[in-house]
């Protein structure tokens, strides 16, 4: 085996034992002869779910670009993209969901709001929404951030901690973003009005005490509230802006829930606990016995028996699926 990989996983193994979880320790059963053998059972939607998720990060650099230069913007093709995602999220949501995992520096703020939309966009399958609301929320998720573009860039690629100076920058996003959407050069039609509502209300939080402030006092719509809770979970799992450590999933949530009630909705944070795991997507676990174990998909309609890629003391990986009671929440 590559003793590079061996020593990766020794330093995986010592970062979690820094944050207390070296004591975690299951049993598993192989699910397949090797990895190969895994991905055969879901290729058909993970490469839907490729082709929706990375034309979607294409979409959102090329419109960002443009808006950031002053350029005029179609969004026709973004309405065509989100209908994509829509349909590779209710194909396979599991494979949309290990993409999000994916964190590049270079491409963060594009990934991010396609994050966001794959995240909202599922959790609105749970609602029970139809395709068309299903289609305009995803298109607000993916513009959530737009406001960014009118921010310098060496504040969105500042690498070190915001002082307050920064701060005060960073919260304007949200207006700026939804008058960018309101003073596009087009008939303003719902899904516009909508997105440009997501962009304002997006950090204002569930009890209003975010930001930015209002005269009057205004509460956040179904859509800012399924989108605040999409995007804190992906900025605090990436280690950008707002968390620059960034969390392991399942620390992510307990954090969140800890803000229920102020930040985020109570019942739609259950809910969304419920869509993408106790133990999301991307999760490491100490199995024991010197093994490493991601979690690969979770299984339907149980919750703490994921299916995990493990890394042996050797080098080799393997998908395994956790028998019924070897995790606890």
């Amino acid at each position: 085996a590559d003793p590079r990989r061996r020593e990766g996983w020794r330093e995986v193994e010592a970062r979690l034992a820094e944050a207390g979880a070296a004591g975690w320790s299951v049993r598993a059963r192989a699910l397949a002869e090797d990895e190969e053998e895994a991905r055969a059972e879901t290729g058909d939607g993970r490469r839907t779910a490729q082709k929706a998720f990375f034309r979607a990060v294409s979409l959102v650099e090329e419109v960002m670009r443009r808006a950031r230069a002053g350029g005029d913007v179609s969004f026709a093709p973004a309405r065509r993209v989100v209908c994509e995602l829509v349909d590779a999220v209710t194909e396979d949501e599991q494979a949309l969901f290990e993409l999000t995992t994916i964190h590049s520096f270079d491409e963060y703020t594009y990934a991010h709001c396609v994050n966001v939309c794959v995240y909202a966009v599922a959790l609105g399958v749970r609602l029970g929404l139809d395709r068309p609301l299903l289609a305009e929320l995803g298109f607000s998720a993916l513009f959530h951030d737009l406001g960014k573009v009118k921010l310098p860039l060496a504040l969105i690629d500042k690498p070190d901690e915001y002082d307050a100076a920064d701060w005060d920058q960073m919260r304007l996003h949200p207006l700026l973003g939804a008058k960018l959407l309101l003073s596009m050069p087009r008939p303003l039609d719902r899904s516009l009005a909508r997105a440009a509502a997501v962009a304002f209300e997006h950090h204002l939080g569930a009890d209003a005490s975010g930001y930015p402030r209002t005269r009057r006092e205004r509460r956040q719509g179904l859509f800012s509230r399924v989108c605040a809770i999409a995007d804190s979970f992906d900025a605090l799992t990436s280690g950008r802006v707002y968390q620059r450590r960034p969390l392991g999933p399942a620390e992510a949530l307990r954090r969140m829930v800890q803000r229920a009630g102020t930040a985020y909705d109570p019942l739609l944070l259950r809910l969304f606990v419920r869509t993408v795991g106790v133990f999301p997507i991307g999760t490491a676990l100490n199995l024991g016995g010197g093994r490493i174990g991601v979690v690969w998909r979770n299984t339907p309609g149980d919750l703490l028996r994921p299916r995990v890629r493990v890394a042996e003391p050797s080098g080799e990986t393997r998908v395994v699926e956790l028998p019924a009671g070897a995790l606890r929440a």
